[in-house]
């Protein structure tokens, strides 16, 4: 799973022309420049995307492969619950071992609670989690063992995603954000109380939905981000040696994703 990655910065540029019958508007970004050295500093396999959810523009490292997923995994399984949800198969009132599903849900992934997430995880056991991820396109999303599972990993199980499966799930929240499972999967991750990544550098003012994870050398973080154009914008890292420096590259990552999305400039002509 090693990517060496030789780009430190990545650029692009848009311009969208929106015509009418006796008016143009152009609308022009600068050149985007995002510095991705840092990152690369910290990490041996390094796989990110900033995708643009109004203009449709992005820059990505283009690598993604399966990487262990660590806490991040807790957002597909609630994909899962808001799905039987969706289907009329089961409330968010449903108790579980004495635990609404709510409280349960909330609990994995605004505080990333590990023993609520194996209760959730053996109650809708992980065949049918993982068959799930499968049918819905996550094809690098599985689960191979519980949280805090140290047995398992010692026999090289892993819980795996990847960066197209995280950012497709993204996308899908945020562009089917009418719809109510949709909105409430977006509440949830808006209260998100581990703030040491995405979130750390931004306005305390922007709202953030997003999910961390972390095991020894792993460093993840991953979320859309309400910036005058919202943004989808996605870290996964392994091989970090100091954690917290990576964490603080992620934070800088995002602050510099944020002030590009709020930098798009609208020309107005007529022609």
């Amino acid at each position: 799973m090693t990517t060496t990655m030789t780009t430190t910065a990545i650029e692009e540029s848009l311009t969208t022309t929106t015509e009418s019958s006796s008016d143009a508007v152009e609308l022009v970004s600068e050149p985007l420049e995002l510095d991705t050295s840092k990152l690369q500093a910290h990490a041996v396999d390094l796989y990110y995307e900033v995708y643009f959810l109004d203009s449709k523009r992005h820059v990505s490292s283009q690598n993604s492969v399966a990487t262990p997923a660590a806490s991040v995994i807790k957002l597909f399984i609630m994909d899962y619950i808001y799905h039987l949800v969706a289907q009329g198969s089961i409330t968010m009132e449903a108790s579980i071992e004495g635990e609404s599903l709510d409280a349960l849900t909330k609990r994995m992934i605004q505080l990333s609670d590990n023993q609520a997430t194996n209760v959730l995880i053996n109650y809708f056991s992980m065949d049918t989690l993982n068959a799930y991820f499968q049918k819905s396109g996550y094809s690098d999303t599985q689960l191979q063992r519980l949280m805090l599972d140290e047995t398992a990993r010692s026999q090289g199980l892993e819980n795996y995603t990847s960066l197209d499966d995280c950012v497709s799930y993204l996308k899908k929240l945020y562009e089917h954000k009418d719809q109510l499972v949709n909105q409430a999967m977006l509440t949830i991750l808006k209260g998100q109380t581990i703030q040491t990544k995405i979130p750390s550098q931004l306005p305390e003012t922007i709202e953030v939905a997003n999910k961390t994870g972390e095991l020894d050398t792993v460093e993840n973080d991953v979320g859309i981000v309400f910036a005058k154009e919202p943004f989808v914008i996605v870290v996964l890292s392994n091989g970090v040696k100091v954690p917290q420096q990576m964490r603080e590259a992620i934070g800088e990552f995002a602050s510099a994703a944020f002030n590009a999305a709020n930098e798009t400039s609208e020309i107005g002509g007529k022609e």
